[in-house]
């Protein structure tokens, strides 16, 4: 009997661990439309324009970024980190090798972080949008 009840505490603790995790990664699922990049030797910024577009969708396996409408990056990802100080911070690991910083200032505004530079990008489409965009 006692056996049966560690087990199934056990089991409990599992499960409820994986739900955290996966609502802990729909932060940052969605997609986003890039607002600035800062950084480099000057610090100096960029924006935005009609001109010059850029987009990031955060699946639940997949980042996908967009320059003008054309495809720059499609690679799977792992959260390899996950930080809370004021506000929410991953490190993810891309399969092209490359480890990015992602930094949710609110539940609208995505900083990722890229070596010296930094983009700022604001959400458009909640995560249960962009899962059903998928479904169709």
């Amino acid at each position: 009997m006692r056996n049966l009840l560690t087990l199934t505490l056990l089991l409990q603790l599992t499960i409820s661990s994986c739900e955290k995790e996966d609502s802990v990664s729909l932060e940052i699922k969605g997609k986003w439309n890039w607002r600035s990049i800062c950084g480099g030797v000057t610090g100096q910024c960029g924006y935005s324009s009609q001109d010059n577009i850029k987009t990031v969708e955060i699946t639940e396996s997949r980042l996908i970024e967009k320059v003008n409408g054309l495809t720059t990056l499609d690679t799977e990802y792992t959260i390899i980190n996950k930080s809370t100080d004021g506000s929410i911070s991953y490190e993810i690991a891309l399969n092209s090798g490359q480890n990015w910083s992602f930094n949710l200032r609110t539940t609208e505004t995505l900083m990722i972080v890229k070596g010296d530079f930094w983009d700022t990008y604001e959400r458009t489409t909640k995560p249960e949008v962009v899962a059903a965009e998928a479904a169709i």
